[in-house]
């Protein structure tokens, strides 16, 4: 019976490509951030705290698509205290611009209790809560249930 197991588990890893294509498909599925289906903002409690972290995402999103701009490049993990502080106020920084920069250039867009959202989660339906405005996140691949999470990602 046991080798019956193993013998099926082994064609599985071969109808993927073999041991180093599961455990890539593995790992992708592991980093793979999971969405859910969209709904209106204003179904969450305290929705108008998010308003502000989600516009600036898209700002800086549309300013670097639309400018070439750069985001600050984060230092190395043995970086100072200093190198890590001069990268903060960097992000900062960038982050002002790019809003001020979408102000002048989308004034007519808002956050509204209607705009639809998503929530993120991992391959296992686990979530720390976050969400996102829909339309840039409507590419990442809805959860369903754990079993469906490695067909969607592999």
């Amino acid at each position: 019976m046991l080798s019956k197991i193993v013998d099926a588990m082994n064609m599985e890893v071969e109808l993927i490509g073999g041991v180093d294509a599961a455990i890539a498909a593995c790992d992708r599925m592991y980093q793979a951030t999971f969405r859910s289906e969209k709904y209106p903002l204003g179904s969450q409690n305290d929705w108008q705290d998010e308003v502000t972290a989600m516009k600036i995402e898209l700002a800086v999103k549309l300013f670097i698509i639309q400018t070439g701009s750069r985001f600050p490049e984060r230092p190395s993990d043995d970086a100072d205290e200093c190198e890590l502080d001069g990268y903060y106020y960097g992000v900062q920084a960038f982050e002002e611009s790019a809003e001020s920069w979408f102000d002048e250039n989308h004034p007519e867009f808002m956050i509204t209790k209607d705009t639809e959202v998503v929530s993120f989660c991992n391959y296992k339906g686990e979530g720390d809560g976050g969400l996102g405005l829909y339309t840039i996140y409507k590419e990442l691949p809805v959860f369903v249930d754990k079993n469906s999470s490695f067909n969607a990602v592999s």
